[in-house]
């Protein structure tokens, strides 16, 4: 998902601040022909979400890490 450069500066990057609201919201835009939408909700408040395959029964996890 995002590393520690994704971000200017580089190396300051704090998912609990406003400042990288930019960065999850465009991720999430990025991101919504494939995730749902509590999915994209996620992802735009968090930095990271969690759906389900129903179809396919698989669980897909993206974590800041």
């Amino acid at each position: 998902m995002f590393g520690n450069h994704e971000c200017f500066p580089a190396d300051i990057f704090d998912f609990h601040s406003n400042y990288s609201d930019y960065l999850k919201n465009e991720s999430a835009n990025m991101w919504s022909g494939y995730l749902g939408e509590e999915a994209r909700e996620s992802m735009r408040e968090n930095g990271y979400y969690s759906e389900i395959d129903k179809k396919h029964n698989v669980m897909m996890i993206g974590l800041n890490t």
